[in-house]
């Protein structure tokens, strides 16, 4: 793994990301701050800000449940496999283990996101949502030193599974979680988007990364 050299570009992609989702958690319970987001960033803001940029195989989650009677499941820890690197010195073929914030949640738009209903005596129950299969996830990751592992960048998650790319963004509420939707292609015109399309996408947005002199927040977008 890279040590930690305290470069200023990793620290403050690090910092950003931080205070991102510390005003996210605090806007759940302080009125006032209703309107905090989660920054959505396209490929080449994610680029700019990650260390390592990879593609790789979804080998397993890790979950954490908040409460035992909530049962909320949030995404802690994910392991991957390596198999195509484009930033950074991570090697094909390494084993990474990827610590998320629980803002992540592994559940598609639109076919049922894990939030509670209410029931008439009151009970808060979990609404089931279909499990997304592991496949492929195209991560852009920063490297916490001091705890020794790699997150990912705001965002910085796109899933393939199932033929399709999703992608993660505040999709839902404002304040809430961070959800998967079907990505859409940002510097490539694809009526099909799937893993090639993916990549070539990303190509450009590397090369656009280099002319980039800090991340550019956006809406969240997703493809309908």
């Amino acid at each position: 793994m890279p040590r930690n050299d305290h470069r200023p570009a990793a620290v403050a992609a690090r910092r950003r990301r931080a205070v991102a989702l510390l005003i996210a958690g605090i806007a759940v319970s302080v009125p006032a701050l209703r309107a905090a987001f989660i920054p959505y960033y396209r490929m080449d803001s994610l680029a700019l800000q990650a260390e390592a940029v990879v593609l790789c195989r979804e080998l397993s989650y890790a979950p954490r449940h908040d409460a035992p009677m909530d049962r909320m499941v949030t995404w802690r820890t994910g392991r991957f496999l390596v198999e195509r690197t484009f930033k950074g010195i991570v090697p094909a073929g390494a084993t990474l283990t990827v610590r998320m914030p629980g803002t992540y949640r592994r559940a598609v738009l639109e076919e049922g996101i894990p939030t509670y209903m209410l029931l008439g005596d009151g009970r808060r129950v979990l609404k089931r949502h279909r499990p997304v299969p592991l496949g492929q996830a195209l991560l852009f990751l920063t490297w916490n030193g001091s705890e020794r592992v790699y997150e990912p960048v705001t965002g910085g998650i796109k899933v393939i599974s199932g033929g399709r790319v999703l992608a993660y963004g505040q999709f839902v509420s404002n304040p809430g979680p961070l959800v998967l939707a079907p990505m859409r292609p940002e510097n490539v015109d694809a009526p099909r988007y799937g893993l090639d399309e993916l990549l070539a996408d990303l190509a450009v947005a590397l090369e656009r990364a280099r002319g980039l002199k800090a991340p550019v927040p956006g809406e969240p977008e997703y493809r309908r």
